[in-house]
């Protein structure tokens, strides 16, 4: 989810390849792809969501 949500701020989608990028893990990681903060939300208790915002 998190790696979607980046490909899509990128504008590649999946054509970039998923082990291209790491993109770390939990809530709001700290480690990832430089110059993105990404992050991930709970939607009612039962659905998540991601969302990448590019930096600068």
């Amino acid at each position: 989810m998190r790696k979607e949500a980046c490909l899509r701020g990128l504008g590649t989608g999946l054509t970039r390849g998923l082990s291209t990028d790491y993109v770390g893990t939990g809530a709001a990681s700290p480690e990832g792809l430089p110059g993105w903060t990404i992050a991930e939300a709970t939607m009612d208790g039962s659905r998540i969501a991601a969302i990448a915002i590019r930096s600068g």
